[in-house]
């Protein structure tokens, strides 16, 4: 299994043989996770980095993934990102274009979305409680609108699950 410090070497080379600038920035592991840093000191009005388009997350590039030849994707906003992250995640995988960038993403988190049921009784009787439970509530119904959205095609059911949306979720939060 590949190191995290092997998958940021594996992702800064993607970025540069794809035309990324990054001589002024050093992409690093610390203890706090992965991060950004400066090599020297940048001045005011410097660019330090520079990244093509076609590198880029955008609405055109998830729609372009998850459409069919049937089938256009009428999503927007989270519910597009949180299905193109899936796919690349779980369905493309190592084949995918993106797989450098996928590979660096967090694959757990720590908040209460993720406790268990038994840490979730931990809340009972306070605000975070009831913030878990609507921001669940959203998610889900983000969640049902992105099955209606993506051909099973593209991401299987199986694949399209309500766990790996909230992963998606927590990622683009």
């Amino acid at each position: 299994m590949e190191s995290n410090k092997q998958r940021l070497d594996r992702f800064v080379a993607w970025l540069v043989d794809n035309g990324a600038e990054m001589s002024r920035i050093i992409v690093r592991e610390t203890e706090h996770g992965n991060g950004v840093y400066a090599r020297d000191e940048i001045g005011e009005g410097t660019q330090y980095a520079q990244i093509p388009m076609r590198l880029v997350v955008s609405a055109r590039v998830c729609r372009e993934a998850l459409r069919t030849d049937t089938q256009e994707v009428e999503l927007t906003g989270r519910p597009l990102l949180c299905a193109f992250l899936i796919q690349q995640r779980f369905v493309t995988s190592e084949s995918s274009f993106w797989h450098p960038y996928i590979s660096i993403l967090p694959h757990e988190f720590h908040t209460p979305l993720f406790f268990t049921s038994q840490e979730l009784d931990l809340l009972r009787g306070t605000p975070m409680e009831h913030a878990v439970e609507d921001r669940r509530q959203l998610l889900r119904k983000e969640h049902a609108a992105t099955l209606r959205g993506v051909s099973d095609v593209v991401i299987p059911r199986s694949e399209l699950t309500f766990e790996n949306y909230v992963w998606a979720a927590a990622v683009v939060s």
